[in-house]
């Protein structure tokens, strides 16, 4: 499947691809946001999840390999909350909006799975940018790739 500008899977390698499970585990680090983030226990902190803002043609689906074993395991290291609120806030007619919880039988539920495959592992953000909800700090994304290096003043 190629993105809204037509890019295509030979354009994003493997080892290339920000998917939205490497989105899901992405917080903004400027020192300054992150003293005022907030980390109390059960309150998802200001600076997570990073809003993406994709370029016109920056999403990309490509179909892969579906494992359920690996998925309930990978279930394991998703913030499914911030996975849920991403997939509405990006808003993209290729990327399946998730329910907003996890039923307690999901090993049973290979459907919801599949669908979970389908937003972390196929949707690729190729480019466009992150911004924090808390102070608002821009990151680039070019060619699949976050940038998240911080300025000098930002440390």
């Amino acid at each position: 499947m190629t993105g809204l500008g037509g890019h295509s899977a030979e354009l994003l390698p493997d080892e290339a691809n920000m998917r939205l499970l490497t989105h899901n585990m992405l917080v903004c680090h400027v020192k300054a946001c992150a003293d005022t983030a907030g980390r109390e226990a059960g309150v998802r902190p200001l600076n997570f999840p990073l809003r993406i803002a994709p370029e016109m043609d920056g999403v990309v689906v490509l179909e892969t390999q579906y494992s359920k074993s690996f998925m309930l395991h990978i279930m394991k290291s998703i913030d499914y909350p911030a996975l849920c609120h991403t997939t509405k806030e990006l808003n993209h007619p290729e990327v399946p909006i998730l329910p907003e919880q996890i039923p307690a039988d999901l090993a049973e539920q290979d459907e919801l799975l599949k669908l979970i495959h389908r937003v972390i592992f196929d949707t690729n953000i190729v480019e466009g940018e992150l911004i924090c909800n808390n102070c608002g700090r821009s990151y680039a994304i070019t060619n699949a790739v976050p940038n998240m290096l911080l300025e000098e003043d930002e440390l």
